[in-house]
């Protein structure tokens, strides 16, 4: 946890548990498997078909909104696209190795 001062207020910030994971991606089909988790429990699995511009869903994330109620189910739908496209477009058929080549 770490803590950020103003003079006048704090601002705490905590670590959520909430986790998106790109476990497939086909760059053939361009079709990319995500799914939105607390922790290691799947709430939501999502699958952007960019052949056919389709995003199929299933599950739930109340309960993830209702930890970052700011947020919401489209919010997700649309960071979830956009690196999906990202990942077809740069053919980036490994999206975890990808993102432990940037830390």
């Amino acid at each position: 946890m770490m803590k950020i001062s103003t003079e006048e207020d704090w601002s705490e910030f905590k670590r959520t548990g909430i986790i998106i994971n790109y476990p497939h991606v086909d760059l053939i089909k361009k079709k990319v498997t995500a799914t939105i988790s607390i922790e290691e429990d799947v709430k939501m699995t999502v699958i952007v078909d960019l052949n056919l511009n389709v995003v199929s869903k299933n599950g739930n994330i109340d309960e993830i909104l209702d930890i970052l109620p700011d947020d919401d189910e489209e919010y997700y739908i649309e960071v979830i696209r956009y690196w999906a496209e990202m990942f077809i477009n740069n053919n980036i058929a490994d999206p975890k190795a990808y993102f432990d080549s940037l830390t």
